[in-house]
């Protein structure tokens, strides 16, 4: 699996793994 963060349409990280493995990235995002 690729680690890249995707966007959905309301700017929000799709896939949990996505999510798992990147969290400090999503605080980040918000």
């Amino acid at each position: 699996m690729t680690l890249a963060p995707m966007l959905n349409q309301n700017g929000k990280l799709i896939g949990d793994f996505t999510l798992a493995n990147l969290g400090p990235v999503k605080t980040r995002k918000l």
